[in-house]
């Protein structure tokens, strides 16, 4: 079990389950918001100075992730969706993951109606006909269409979380 904090000191522990042992990382990141281990094994840490990920024992940053990472999902496809605090939505198909052009960023355009809301994105959703949704600051929430860079848009304040039930009910926190 990986636990993430705010902490300056110790902010990343693995807790394991069978030994009751606890492997605290005081090299990480500060103030981590998001954990995603992926299907491959990479395990990818989202916090207030971006994006990193474990390599053989120690963290690297990826370099043009500099500013704070809400958000890491992975999808069904083993993709990655990054929910940026500043620099909008980013998308990984694979490749390396240092390398920029192996990601997609999309941002908000004020003259596009179907660019993402806001570049303040909260989180990202999968839901379960794999359609991909995303929460943002002040712009509401939004769904991405797959054939396209288009986001349909769903203005509703600032949203935080979005979930989905086993009747195919969603859930969406927001601020109001």
């Amino acid at each position: 079990l990986w636990v993430g904090s705010y902490s300056q000191k110790d902010p990343l522990a693995k807790y394991n389950k069978i030994t009751g042992r606890t492997e605290l990382f005081n090299a990480s990141p500060r103030r981590i918001y998001s954990i995603c281990k992926t299907r491959a094994g990479v395990l990818l840490l989202g916090h207030s100075e971006g994006l990193s990920y474990m390599k053989d024992g120690a963290f690297h940053r990826i370099p043009f992730f500099t500013r704070v990472v809400h958000e890491v999902m992975e999808d069904s496809r083993g993709e990655l969706w990054v929910s940026s605090g500043h620099d909008g939505l980013w998308h990984y198909r694979g490749g390396n993951l240092e390398d920029k052009s192996a990601w997609e960023q999309f941002k908000h355009n004020p003259e596009d109606e179907f660019s993402l809301p806001s570049n303040i994105v909260t989180s990202s959703f999968e839901d379960s006909r794999s359609q991909i949704w995303v929460t943002t600051e002040s712009g509401g929430f939004c769904r991405k269409d797959p054939s396209s860079r288009k986001f349909i848009r769903y203005p509703y304040y600032t949203s935080f979380k979005i979930s989905e039930d086993s009747k195919g009910l969603f859930w969406i926190t927001t601020i109001k």
